[in-house]
């Protein structure tokens, strides 16, 4: 099955030069990670990776609101380009408005390809901070448990401070990836409950 992944910027994806902090070989980004843990049959999908901001993408015309058409159009275009399914994050941002309009995108009639769509509260980088002790194995030293991630202003910003902490090379992304290789999905469904738990029940269905 061919499945496109869409998501906004470097926290989800790796570029093709990434290389794991513990190995030689390349690895996928944090979402495409995710993505297969969640979905045991993804083994054999073939997966191809887009940003959100792709200007050849445009919103989809006709009834509905900016988020909701925007994916819309991205199911269109995944349609147009023969993907069998496609599966589409953006955050939140403290946009009350950006769940909703997802939800109705994830209902709509308006394209028949299989879809998962999620939000993240606020941020995809609150799902990192989730898992402490996922944090722990990829810093190589003790992260104490969070505060709830979702009730963050800023977890991008709180996860950066922890960052600074480790002493191994890499950028965030990487650690991201190395993150969700390890994490406890069920820990993030609990912790996260508004983005993450529906998100991955989505997926898990496609």
């Amino acid at each position: 099955m061919k499945v496109l992944i869409v998501s906004e910027g470097r926290s989800e994806h790796l570029s093709a030069t990434s290389k794991s902090l513990f190995a030689d070989e390349q690895i996928a980004g944090a979402l495409r990670r995710l993505v297969s843990r969640i979905n045991p049959r993804s083994e054999g999908w073939e997966i191809t990776e887009d940003k959100l901001s792709c200007q050849h993408v445009r919103a989809h015309h006709g009834k509905g609101k900016g988020y909701e058409k925007r994916c819309i159009r991205w199911m269109l275009e995944a349609e147009k380009r023969g993907y069998d399914a496609i599966v589409l994050l953006m955050d939140r941002d403290r946009d009350e408005s950006r769940i909703a309009e997802v939800d109705a995108a994830q209902a709509s009639p308006l394209a028949s390809i299989r879809r998962a769509f999620g939000v993240a509260v606020e941020s995809f980088d609150a799902w990192m901070l989730a898992d402490q002790v996922a944090m722990s194995k990829v810093f190589k030293s003790t992260v104490q448990r969070q505060p709830e991630s979702e009730s963050m202003v800023n977890p991008k910003e709180a996860f950066r401070q922890l960052f600074q902490t480790t002493q191994f090379a890499g950028s965030v992304s990487e650690h991201y990836a190395e993150i969700c290789a390890v994490a406890d999905l069920a820990m993030l469904k609990e912790r996260c409950p508004r983005g993450f738990a529906p998100f991955a029940e989505r997926v898990q269905r496609r």
